[in-house]
């Protein structure tokens, strides 16, 4: 396998190698960016079309950068960098996707393990459907928002919001220093195998349910059932819709 090493790799075409692409520079092309091994320049990695690998997309780590494609970020391994990682299509990794900055996508946010950011981890825009998930955390030290689903096995939490036009679902907790909720306009539910807090209300117009505590400062409301194998506590209101 070979691999393309140079202090500046840029064209207005494609970028690809049967091994490696590393520079000491930027990375960028006006085509694609896709070796079958990793994407590891000291710069920026960036494309007009798709940056894909078999192995890591990682810009160097000791100099604040970004991965940003116009089409799809994807690798077998993880997507990881010290500033923003953006995509006007998916960002997906058989490992993690990390950032020190935001993770955003127009398409989908998925991982096999976590997905995890300093700031936002946000799918899509509003006027499309897309969902934030992994098999591990889902955390951010602002929003997690959706106009889909958030779901994990692990745990989800924002020192933000916690909100999805479809359902918040997670095996361990749902909490956030904000609010926790689930689109109001159809039947949706916030569900965890442990608890569900917040900062602020619970809402969601399907069910409120966790294994372990409801509990908010603020309202916990559902227009279905709230439910709890320990408490449910608001200092506010509890109401509930059976439907």
């Amino acid at each position: 396998a070979k691999s393309a090493t140079t202090s500046d790799k840029s064209t207005s075409r494609n970028v690809s190698a049967s091994g490696d692409i590393s520079a000491s520079g930027d990375v960028s092309a006006s085509g694609d960016v896709s070796p079958s091994g990793d994407v590891s320049p000291s710069g920026d990695v960036s494309a007009s079309g798709d940056v894909s690998a078999s192995g890591d997309v990682s810009p160097d780590k000791s100099t604040s950068r970004n991965v940003s494609a116009s089409g799809d970020i994807s690798t077998s391994r993880d997507v990881s960098t010290s500033r923003d990682e953006s995509a006007s299509g998916d960002v997906s990794a058989s490992g993690d996707v990390s950032a020190s900055g935001d993770v955003s996508a127009s398409g989908d946010v998925s991982a096999s393990r976590d997905v995890s950011a300093s700031r936002d981890v946000s799918a899509a825009d509003k006027s499309t459907s897309r969902n934030v998930s992994a098999s591990g955390d889902i955390s951010t030290s602002r929003d997690v928002s959706t106009s889909r689903d958030v779901s994990t096995s692990r745990d989800v939490s924002a020192s933000g919001d916690v909100s999805a036009s479809g359902d918040v679902s997670a095996s361990g907790d749902v909490s956030a220093s904000g609010d926790v909720s689930a689109d109001k306009s159809t039947s949706r539910n916030v569900s965890a195998s442990g608890d569900v807090s917040a900062s602020g209300d619970v809402s969601a117009s399907g069910d409120v349910s966790a294994s372990g505590d409801v509990s908010a400062p603020g309202d916990v409301s559902a227009s279905g059932d709230v439910s709890a194998s320990r408490d449910v506590s608001a200092a506010l209101r509890i109401k509930w819709f059976c439907i």
